[in-house]
This record gives structure tokens, sequence and C-alpha cells, in this order.
């Protein structure tokens, strides 16, 4: 039987669809939040691989990295912002910010991204390279938001 791409049919299927994405999203915080706690009760208590660090450093460091990161990005989408003339508009309104505090505030949201990214995902990555794409990939979405 060949395949209907019609809109009748995807306007009947679209019920099913926002369905399977709503148990995708359910079915991924629930495997997240069983991951969390398995890897806090059953390796992160183990006094062998645990490390000597607590959990306020390592969260401190995390937010240092991000922000440093944040702070690169903003950096390198600056050319970008300043040849489009986006650097006035870059609070979300139509205002005077330019030169200097339109710079500023502009690292400085990059900087508070970074560091959401670095807190939400500090654990996450398994190598350097990895958390580096993540992290482009988070910014290009707050890049899209913010447009």
């Amino acid at each position: 039987m060949p395949l209907d791409w019609s809109a009748e049919q995807g306007r009947a299927v679209f019920g099913s669809l926002v369905g399977h994405i709503l148990y995708g999203l359910i079915l991924g915080v629930a495997y997240a939040t069983i991951d969390k706690i398995w890897v806090r009760l059953f390796i992160q208590s183990d006094p062998l691989n645990r490390e000597m660090e607590g959990p306020g450093l390592h969260i401190l460091r995390s937010l240092g990295w991000g922000a440093v990161a944040g702070l690169v990005g903003g950096v390198a989408s600056l050319p970008v912002m300043i040849a489009t003339g986006v650097l006035p508009k870059v609070a979300g309104v139509d205002s005077s910010f330019g030169g200097a505090r339109g710079l500023i505030i502009h690292l400085s949201v990059s900087a508070l991204i970074g560091m959401t990214y670095g807190l939400l995902f500090r654990d996450e990555s398994s190598s350097s390279g990895s958390g580096v794409a993540w992290g482009w990939l988070f910014g290009l979405i707050w890049w899209y938001l913010g447009r």
C-alpha cells in the first residue's frame, strides 16, 4: 500500500506525533533521573572511587569553565553581530546600547548562558570534545531563541 503524504492524513496523525514527543520527553527525564540516582548511590558513595574535592568546589569549577566558554562564544559571535547591526538590540529591545555598553551586556549574557550550561550539564559529556560540541549546540539554541 503506498504512503499517504496528504495534508488530511497529516492532520489525522498529528495528535499521535505530539503524544510520541511527550512520551520521549518523559522517558528521557525519567532515564536521566534514574541515572543520577544510580551514580549518586552506587558510584559516588564508593570510598574507593570518591573524589577528594567536595561537591561545592565541583559546582564552582563548572560555573567558572562555563563562564569562560560563554565568553569565548560571545567573542566569536561579535563579528556577525557587528556586521549585521544587531549589537544595539542585544537585550531584546531596540535601544541605544551601542558601543561599549552593548558589548558589555552581550558578553555578560554570554557568560551567564555559559554558566547555565556548565551548571546543568557538568557531568554529562564523556570527553572535552563532546562537551565543546554540546556547548556549541546549547549556545546555538540560545542564539536562535534570542533573535
